[in-house]
């Protein structure tokens, strides 16, 4: 990556997210799991 964890990241911005942006985050990462093969 960039030096900075994915998890860190994910923490730092869902608080200052709107709840419209946070279920679209959701959905993003729910896809992108599922997206992966192996899961």
């Amino acid at each position: 990556m960039v030096g900075i964890s994915p998890r860190r990241l994910f923490f730092d911005i869902l608080p200052n997210l709107s709840p419209n942006g946070r279920l679209r985050l959701g959905i993003s990462i729910i896809s992108l799991l599922m997206r992966r093969p192996g899961l």
